[in-house]
C-alpha cells in the first residue's frame, strides 16, 4: 500500500543574508483547528501541510514555501535528506501512521 506524503520546501537567498533551506515531509493529518464542527477537515492536505510548515519554521520562511512533488523533492534536496527518511518515503520502511520529518539549514557566506 502506498502512503501519501506532502513535501513542502522553502529556499531563501538574500544578498548578505546567505542561504536558508527548510524542508518538511508530512502525512498532513489535520489538527483539531483544521476540523469543522462535524470533525471533518476544513482544508485539503496541501493547506494542512503548509500550516504545519508555518508552525515549524515561522512566517518568514513560510512566505516562500511551496508544495512540490516527491520526484522534485528527491531530485532537488537528496543531499539534505537522511537515508532513513528516503527509505520511508520510498515505502521501504513501515512507519507509525503520522510520520513527519523536517530539517533546516542556513549558510552565510559573509
Amino acid at each position: 500500500m502506498s502512503v501519501e506524503y506532502i513535501y513542502v520546501v522553502s529556499d531563501y537567498f538574500g544578498t548578505g543574508d546567505g542561504v536558508s533551506k527548510a524542508l518538511l515531509v508530512t502525512r498532513a493529518y489535520p489538527s483539531a483547528e483544521d476540523l469543522d464542527e462535524n470533525y471533518e477537515p476544513k482544508y485539503g492536505k496541501h493547506v494542512v501541510a503548509t500550516n504545519q510548515f508555518r508552525e515549524i519554521f515561522g512566517s518568514f520562511l513560510s512566505h516562500g514555501a511551496e508544495v512540490i512533488s516527491k520526484d522534485d523533492f528527491l531530485k532537488r534536496y537528496d543531499q539534505f535528506i537522511p537515508d532513513f527518511t528516503k527509505r520511508v518515503i520510498n515505502g521501504e520502511v513501515e512507519t507509525p501512521g503520522n510520520f513527519k520529518w523536517f530539517g533546516e539549514m542556513h549558510i552565510n557566506y559573509g
